[in-house]
This record gives structure tokens, sequence and C-alpha cells, in this order.
């Protein structure tokens, strides 16, 4: 796992949408609580604005009731 998130962070780093949201699914299924779930929607948002093209649709999916999400949502 360890060597997986290296690697996902690595190619995140250098600009793949891909990677990025493969980051968020994993904080979202693996970390959980309020911890996993806010690292996930950072990965999410992040990947839909590296044109990822269902980062955005996490992100409302598991975001929309945290406190920030209607000043985000009304950025798209």
């Amino acid at each position: 796992t360890r060597d997986m998130l290296d690697y996902w962070g690595q190619a995140a780093r250098l600009g793949s949408g891909q990677a990025t949201f493969n980051l968020g699914h994993y904080f979202e299924t693996s970390v959980g609580g309020m911890d996993g779930r806010s690292q996930a929607c950072a990965y999410y948002d992040q990947a839909s604005q590296m044109g990822h093209r269902d980062g955005w649709s996490a992100y409302v999916r598991l975001c929309a009731a945290m406190a920030d999400a209607p000043d985000r949502l009304n950025r798209r």
C-alpha cells in the first residue's frame, strides 16, 4: 500500500488526474472518518481541476454536505 501511495503521489505531482483521483478513492474507502473524507474531497476536487472526467461528480457526491461545499459548488 505504501508503494502504491508513493507512486500515485508522485504521478499526481507530475499532473496525473487519474493518480489524483485514485488517491481520493483510497482516502475515501481505506482511511474513512472525517479525516479520510476531507482528504478525499481535496483530491477529487484537484482531479476535477486536472480534467479527470469523474473528479467533480465524486467531489459533489462525497463532499456536498461538508461545510465548504456550497462555496465550491458555485465555482463550477
